[in-house]
């Protein structure tokens, strides 16, 4: 965690001595533009990580999912990705809170979606510090207000 007092991680942190909370989980699903889905399934595409991101539990049911069908644009940018599903290129896997106010983009039924932990992680030198404790107390308690838009 190099110089940060404060991260917020998907994966639990391996390293020994920091200290970790968890703040809930993140629920991802398939998304598409409305036109998109008129397709025959057959024809549809997708939109995923490009290979640097290729071990992510998302891009992995993505291309489970997606099987031999075509990825039509591949990217390591989140924008990117969900500017392209609303412009209707395709399919992607995305967390539920990044499409709920996008209106022409619709959930594609599926099976067991991912879930991804979501962390936060202290380093031991600041965690008895008043002000970290203060924002990290404040970083848990928004996300125990707000889990219901982090869910489906």
């Amino acid at each position: 965690m190099a110089s940060a007092k404060l991260a917020l991680r998907l994966n639990r942190p391996q390293d020994q001595g920091l200290v970790v909370r968890t703040l809930g989980s993140l629920d991802f699903g398939l998304y598409a533009h409305k036109n998109h889905l008129q397709r025959d399934e057959r024809s549809w595409a997708f939109i995923g990580y490009d290979d640097s991101l290729r071990h992510l539990p998302q891009q992995k049911y993505l291309e489970s999912y997606a099987a031999d069908r075509p990825f039509k644009l591949r990217s390591n940018d989140q924008g990117i990705i969900i500017s392209a599903v609303q412009a209707g290129l395709g399919i992607a896997c995305l967390a539920h809170y990044q499409v709920r106010q996008l209106s022409s983009v619709i959930a594609i039924p599926c099976t067991a979606p991912p879930r991804r932990e979501l962390w936060l992680v202290m380093h031991p030198d600041v965690r008895r510090s008043p002000r970290v404790r203060a924002i990290a107390d404040l970083i848990s308690d928004i996300f125990l207000q707000e889990a219901a838009e982090l869910g489906p």
